[in-house]
């Protein structure tokens, strides 16, 4: 499916009909995968989607924007919110910036997608976004300290 067919989709019956129709199948799976290539309209369809997602569902979103995070920094960081808005359900760099909801099998992997994801953060440049900037990196100090309690890691 195309992105814009989703967001038509979810803007007609809903996110919460949409998770539903594709939820467990090979079309979720797909569509997380596209969702961490962090193109503009695959993150589109992940914020949409938040409004309505579960425990389940919400989780694998949020790892597959912050898998995107490293391949569009820039236009993830201008998706999330520094602040809690009552009158939407959205993402919010404290919470994205922290790591996945389920960490990697491995601490190398973990640990290997934190540096690449703080790495990108580093790159992005844009005047209006360096407030964002430096409280994702931030979080994900603190992600990386978590990361290493979780795997039982002492220096």
């Amino acid at each position: 499916e195309r992105p814009e067919v989703l967001l038509k989709e979810i803007k007609e019956t809903g996110a919460k009909q949409v998770i539903q129709r594709l939820w467990g199948k090979p079309a979720w799976n797909n569509l997380t995968a596209k969702i961490s290539s962090g193109e503009n309209a695959w993150i589109d369809v992940a914020i949409a989607l938040q409004t309505d997602s579960d425990a389940g569902s919400g989780s694998e979103l949020h790892d597959a924007l912050f898998a995107a995070l490293s391949n569009n920094s820039a236009y993830v960081l201008r998706m999330l919110e520094i602040e809690e808005n009552q009158s939407t359900r959205s993402y919010l760099i404290s919470n994205m910036c922290g790591g996945r909801s389920d960490p990697s099998s491995t601490y190398q992997e973990a640990i290997t997608e934190f540096i690449t994801v703080r790495k990108s953060i580093e790159n992005v440049q844009e005047k209006d976004l360096q407030l964002k900037r430096k409280l994702c990196l931030e979080k994900l100090q603190e992600g990386e300290k978590h990361l290493k309690n979780f795997f039982g890691i002492t220096d």
